[in-house]
């Protein structure tokens, strides 16, 4: 709309102003989609769940739940999950759930054709990466701060329950340097470390689901190539750094560098991302 003197003249938009108005609709419509899904909401409660998991082996968890994470610091009850918890043994499943399957999910209801013509094959890819990059990271994220939150006001930061001897680990391992601010610094560098798992095992099951065009079987196939490849890295004392448990979960005495795991994580990204392009050009070439 322009202003013409006093009178106000209705103009048509610009070419440019109607493909950006047409992208972020497919964008909320993307998002809306994800939020949704029943997938989004079971993973955040299977990361919970894992989270809790190591817990349930005591009484004191289910009858005096209070008293039983007050026993002990905050720090504690965040490294103890992370290593002996189920964390690292759900992601993949917590990736691939919310919506790395819908590109596959949208050629099985024969919707794959309607999209691409409305938005073009370079869109469509982008769109089903970038979904499956915001449903996995923030499943991964929401149920990680869940028992972060928890934790966090339901055990101690300092005093008598600090049990100094996991103290003493960290001092002598790489997180020396994040041991500060009751440990803090250390527990949200796990927890996106988590989330950038996630996001690699995303883009793997984007890539699978597309390239069978059947979520359930990419998601078997997802869940398969991580834990045989888990196995077998963890079995060559060579290559065991870059399995996924030690990426993420492994005893933090054994970590030889934070660098190092980082880097090893952003390569994993750069692989999965590669793998999901590959997926879903084969669908295209298919429809």
């Amino acid at each position: 709309m322009e202003v013409y003197g006093d009178q106000l003249c209705q103009c048509p938009q610009r070419p440019s102003d109607l493909k950006t108005a047409e992208q972020e609709r497919k964008n909320y419509l993307q998002t809306k989609r994800i939020f949704l899904s029943r997938g989004l909401y079971i993973a955040v409660t299977l990361q919970l769940f894992a989270y809790f998991y190591p817990h349930m082996d005591t009484s004191m968890f289910f009858y005096e739940p209070l008293k039983y994470f007050g026993s002990a610091d905050f720090l504690y009850f965040y490294l103890m999950p992370r290593e002996l918890g189920l964390v690292h043994v759900l992601l993949p499943l917590v990736a691939v759930l919310p919506s790395a399957t819908f590109a596959a999910e949208d050629a099985h209801m024969g919707f794959l054709n309607y999209q691409l013509y409305r938005s073009g094959e370079k869109k469509y890819m982008r769109l089903q990466i970038q979904s499956a990059l915001l449903g996995s990271v923030f499943a991964s994220l929401a149920g990680s701060m869940l028992y972060v939150a928890f934790i966090a006001l339901a055990s101690p930061m300092s005093g008598d329950h600090v049990l100094e001897s996991w103290r003493q680990i960290i001092k002598q391992s790489a997180y020396a340097p994040l041991l500060y601010a009751n440990g803090w610094p250390i527990v949200l560098d796990s927890v996106f470390r988590f989330a950038l798992a996630a996001a690699v095992w995303s883009m793997v099951g984007v890539g699978l689901t597309a390239l069978t065009q059947n979520a359930g079987l990419g998601l078997v196939l997802t869940l398969a190539i991580a834990y045989q490849s888990n196995a077998v890295l963890q079995m060559n004392p060579a290559l065991i750094y870059w399995s996924q448990r030690s990426l993420v979960a492994i005893n933090i005495a054994y970590i030889d560098s934070l660098w190092a795991n980082t880097i090893r994580q952003l390569i994993y990204f750069l692989i999965g991302i590669t793998t999901a392009l590959i997926g879903l050009k084969i669908l295209m070439t298919r429809r």
